[in-house]
């Protein structure tokens, strides 16, 4: 199966943040790191989906209160 590959906006899209935060995020090594296509970065969209399923719960959720906007 072909991987599909992500360019980042389209990484800023899924994550629902603006690309210059994925460009930050990746210049401080918190998200996998890209692929070289000539000069252009471009993220594996499995590696992308891996990441967010390892990432921990925030700690104000994790004693399973129901929380409600005020």
């Amino acid at each position: 199966m072909e991987d599909v590959v992500l360019t980042d906006g389209e990484v800023a899209d899924l994550l629902k943040v603006s690309r210059s935060t994925v460009r930050r995020m990746w210049w401080k090594q918190l998200l996998p790191a890209p692929i070289k296509i000539g000069t252009i970065n471009r993220w594996r969209r499995s590696e992308i989906e891996t990441w967010l399923a390892e990432q921990p719960a925030h700690e104000l959720y994790l004693d399973g209160k129901e929380r409600r906007l005020v």
